[in-house]
């Protein structure tokens, strides 16, 4: 009997630990995060990331404006599937900016010296 009560305890004291020892994906991603020099830009990233976005996908546009579109493609199952940095799209562009970003139906989300970013639902 006192051979089974401290298997028992032996089995709780690792199952506890190895709980509190695993870190998530989104954890990992954010604590390895590395800074663009644009708060804005940042601020996107480590949202989007913090809601559980394990693919990000970031490609270059030319056109109207030269940027970058920014979209999670990929989730983690405890993620909110509604949650607007996992189901929007995002972009990046350099200041100075043009009147031929309205014309792109994009909403402004944030701007500091060196980044505006804007955002639209997906296609």
């Amino acid at each position: 009997m006192r051979m089974i009560k401290h298997v028992m305890i032996v089995c709780c004291i690792v199952a506890l630990s190895a709980c509190a020892t695993t870190k998530s994906v989104r954890d990992t991603t954010i604590a390895n995060f590395t800074s663009s020099g644009s708060p804005c830009l940042d601020a996107l990233l480590v949202n989007v990331y913090a809601a559980g976005c394990t693919d990000l996908q970031q490609h270059a546009i030319l056109s109207p404006v030269p940027g970058k579109r920014i979209s999670c493609a990929v989730h983690d199952d405890e993620s909110d599937p509604s949650s607007s940095w996992l189901v929007y799209e995002f972009y990046a562009f350099q200041p100075p900016l043009n009147s031929a970003i309205s014309a792109m139906n994009v909403q402004p989300l944030c701007f500091d010296p060196t980044m505006a970013v804007f955002w639209s639902e997906r296609d």
